[in-house]
């Protein structure tokens, strides 16, 4: 059996980009080279499996328990900011806005900056929503690293998305290793997913590589989440470009924040997340107030949920 055929074969019958590795001894550049040879294939082939193969990548590492923990020590205020969909490189850029929002950051006591997704525009020649400035990948990490706002004081995480992703898929270029060995200063949470721990606060982070409704989305985290003994009180999520939140059927809370960039005259936007602990450790208030970034930044927004005192207990309790 060839490598192509053999990996026909494990696609026909459903895998993932890591049992593709383990069971043909390729590496994910070679792999990529292999999926992409699809593309070129007859019709009758591309329906059976070109749609499977475009999917496996986006499975990148769904499969681990990957926790980033954060420890309140005396603080029992975490304030922190979530923005997503930069676009770096784009001709809808917003420069100017991400510093004006790290400068309102200094003056409001933030913790952390969460960036979820889609930090460059990256390279999609031929895709009509593609806005970029540039023609290589290695152009667009240039820009990113020297312009993207340097915080000394105060962390930057930031969580890859499908535009970010389109560099190793097609070139075989991580950039999210590149950009942390050229400004260690942002933190590198991978691709896709996160779950954010504070204290025994659970808030998944996600930045979906495909755009499926809002509830098809939410019904994934809760499958995620549903052999493990926590589920999260909060999903936040890029790629959707317009602000929403919502109580879901699943016993969490969704956030989907807005693009910040200016395509399709949209306005940068961003959110403060704060969460008000007691002395006992548990949550107390979850606040979330919404930023736009004009002359200068202005909140919009407030949504504030208190939290029963028991009610963190409660949801470490595993339920089938």
């Amino acid at each position: 059996m060839t490598i192509e055929q053999r990996i026909e074969c494990l696609i026909k019958n459903g895998t993932s980009l890591s049992k593709l590795e383990e069971k043909t001894g390729l590496n994910l550049k070679e792999i990529s080279y292999y999926l992409e040879k699809y593309n070129a294939q007859p019709k009758q082939f591309k329906d059976r499996i070109r749609w499977k193969s475009q999917n496996i990548i986006a499975e990148t590492e769904m499969e681990k328990d990957s926790i980033l923990e954060i420890h309140m020590e005396k603080n029992h205020l975490y304030r922190s900011i979530f923005f997503a969909d930069t676009h770096i490189g784009s001709k809808y850029e917003s420069i100017n806005s991400l510093f004006k929002l790290y400068e309102f950051g200094k003056q409001n006591d933030i913790h952390a900056y969460y960036l979820l997704g889609d930090a460059i525009e990256g390279v999609y020649v031929g895709l009509d929503c593609w806005t970029g400035k540039f023609d290589y990948i290695e152009e667009y990490l240039d820009h990113f690293v020297k312009n993207f706002p340097k915080e000394e004081k105060t962390v930057t995480n930031i969580l890859y998305g499908n535009h970010d992703y389109n560099s190793l898929k097609v070139e075989g270029i991580d950039i999210s290793q590149r950009i942390f060995q050229e400004r260690p200063d942002l933190c590198n949470l991978g691709y896709q997913q996160k779950t954010l721990k504070i204290e025994d606060f659970y808030i998944h982070l996600e930045h979906p590589f495909h755009f499926r409704s809002p509830n098809t989305y939410n019904k994934k985290v809760y499958q995620y989440y549903q052999d493990k003994n926590y589920m999260p009180f909060l999903v936040i999520r890029g790629h959707m470009h317009d602000s929403l939140f919502s109580n879901t059927a699943y016993g969490f809370d969704c956030l989907e924040l807005p693009c910040f960039y200016q395509h399709n005259g949209r306005i940068p936007s961003a959110y403060i997340v704060t969460i008000e602990f007691n002395h006992y450790g548990d949550v107390k208030n979850l606040i979330l107030e919404q930023l736009i970034v004009l002359d200068k930044v202005y909140s919009i927004n407030e949504i504030k949920k208190s939290f029963p005192e028991d009610s963190l207990r409660r949801k470490k309790i595993k339920t089938n």
